[in-house]
């Protein structure tokens, strides 16, 4: 489905580009896709449930089943070592990554404080400050407080007005 192609490649950027470990892979189990490299952690819940258990892809699979697959429906066929995704058009086959994913449920705290931003401003903020480049030198702080957010970097600061009326927070 779409949503499915949306998830995996929404996650790619939190996985090992050379995925060879569980750990660099993509982790697809019945209700959401995961991923990370060891320092972040990306996860999406499925509106739709999987019929199948968990199992860990490499990013390159994950990578080819955006690009290539086109259609609403990607038929997925499992055992215990390999993956076979097809369509009408396109069948393609890989071996699933060997092992057990980190039990990243218990790495994700309980949401305390919530908050709703508008990601295409949020962006254009960080675009602004420079923030959105490859270097991994680059971080931004975002300071939540009385219906403002701070976005802090090395280069400068820049505020949105948002509708927050918890404690002050900072993220790094």
């Amino acid at each position: 489905t779409e949503e499915f192609k949306n998830a995996l490649k929404g996650r790619l950027f939190a996985c090992d580009t050379v995925a060879q470990t569980v750990i660099g892979g993509i982790c697809i189990d019945k209700d959401s896709i995961v991923s990370t490299n060891g320092n972040m952690l990306a996860l999406y819940e499925l509106d739709e449930r999987l019929p199948f258990d968990t199992i860990v892809i490499n990013n390159k699979l994950a990578l080819e089943i955006v690009k290539c697959f086109e259609g609403e429906t990607i038929k997925i066929g499992l055992n215990n070592r390999y993956i076979c995704l097809t369509d009408d058009n396109i069948t393609i086959y890989s071996l699933l990554l060997d092992g057990k994913y980190p039990q990243y449920k218990r790495l994700i705290p309980k949401v305390e404080h919530s908050v709703k931003l508008d990601k295409a401003l949020v962006i254009s903020k960080l675009e602004l400050l420079n923030i959105t480049t490859d270097d991994m030198n680059k971080y931004c702080t975002f300071v939540f407080d009385n219906d403002r957010l701070g976005l802090v970097t090395k280069n400068g600061e820049s505020e949105l007005e948002i509708e927050y009326d918890e404690e002050p927070m900072k993220i790094s």
